[in-house]
């Protein structure tokens, strides 16, 4: 069995411009992208692989954001306009 390993040792990874390009690679091929990320699809990545790879780029998440305030209100507003009993 293993074990999750303790995130809080992993650095932050800075978010890219919402208005960057993909990589190329997001277009690629899959023997192209797994060739590009030296990943053998048979076998995948060693432990110690991930490990440098985690360090050098955090983890794969998507970070959480913030709702934006005006997306609440209307959320809240249709909501109620529907027959919230608030």
């Amino acid at each position: 069995m293993t074990s999750t390993p303790d995130k809080s040792r992993a650095k932050p990874v800075p978010a890219k411009p919402a208005g960057s390009e993909p990589p190329e690679l997001a277009s690629a091929s899959l023997p192209d992208t797994l060739a590009s990320l030296r990943v053998n699809p048979g076998t995948g990545l060693a432990r110690a692989e991930v490990d440098v790879r985690r360090r050098a780029n955090g983890y794969n998440e998507v970070a959480e954001t913030k709702e934006h305030p005006v997306l609440t209100f209307l959320k809240k507003f249709w909501g109620c306009r529907r027959g919230c009993s608030s």
